[in-house]
């Protein structure tokens, strides 16, 4: 069963019903904010021990970022055995939200 994580500070109520309404899983917010706050990057470990939750989690939302090309990872898979550290990619993620803003308004 997987473990809901609380975030690290309240988020705003505003942005809470927006990340409901858009379908980000709060745990994803949260994970893209502390790289944000982070530009040195982090590893899954260390995003997991700031947010409250468990490194695999964070893992395998961190998997699914580097996909979407919203995070770098410091070394390719496979990773085993690695330290492996997550940067945001700023510009992508500010992209992806102009670009879906846009199509929502009707742009």
């Amino acid at each position: 069963m997987p473990r809901y994580v609380s975030p690290s500070s309240p988020m705003p109520k505003k942005l809470a019903t927006l990340t409901e309404i858009l379908g980000i899983p709060q745990l994803r917010a949260e994970i893209l904010r502390f790289l944000s706050q982070h530009p040195d990057g982090a590893t899954s470990g260390e995003i997991a021990a700031a947010i409250g939750t468990r490194y695999q989690t964070v893992q395998r939302h961190l998997e699914q970022l580097e996909e979407l090309k919203a995070v770098k990872a410091s070394v390719k898979p496979p990773r085993q055995g690695h330290h492996v550290v997550f940067k945001i990619k700023p510009n992508v993620l500010a992209e992806a939200v102009e670009k879906n803003a846009s199509y929502i308004q009707g742009s």
